[in-house]
């Protein structure tokens, strides 16, 4: 109580790190629930939760809290870092989202809630790859079919012409 929560998001490219399962926000992740609640925050308080997860603080390489839960498919913990006010759109150096990295990962779930938050569908990275094309590419149908329900664009290209199509 009163001390500011340690660093619970390492950079996942520096490895002299602990892994990330010996950290925090990975039981937060994969164990969203009351009992965690109590060991953590014996008030269950769910903003000290978010304040331990630092909803938009930044690893080295740019990901965020959302895009790991997107990324790992933990939609409760997406949601509830929505509603903590995560930026839902929020691109690394390169331009990857958290809704890249829900459809490249086939995250289906993950993916509509982002988009009903407002995720950009058409959002592209430097290299002009978009979750639609991650989706495809992995071979992802359900992640593919929500994004071209949000407006996604199949003639959209890559700086080397790839299409989603081509990705598939």
């Amino acid at each position: 109580e009163g001390q500011k929560p340690p660093h619970f998001c390492p950079d996942p490219e520096d490895t002299s790190q602990k892994s990330w399962s010996d950290y925090f926000i990975l039981p937060v992740l994969k164990a969203w629930d009351d009992a965690l609640y109590k060991r953590v925050c014996p008030n269950n308080d769910k903003k000290k939760v978010m304040a331990i997860l630092a909803v938009d603080h930044e690893t080295a390489s740019g990901y965020t809290s959302l895009m790991m839960a997107a990324e790992s498919g933990h939609e409760r913990c997406s949601l509830e870092l929505l509603k903590a006010g995560a930026a839902v759109n929020h691109a690394t150096a390169d331009g990857f989202t958290a809704l890249m990295a829900a459809a490249q990962n086939g995250h289906e779930g993950c993916a509509l809630e982002l988009l009903k938050a407002g995720a950009t569908a058409n959002h592209s990275s430097k290299s002009g790859r978009t979750a639609l094309m991650q989706a495809c590419q992995s071979g992802h149908e359900g992640c593919a079919l929500e994004l071209l329900k949000a407006g996604a664009d199949l003639e959209m290209q890559t700086a080397k012409g790839t299409t989603a199509l081509m990705c598939a």
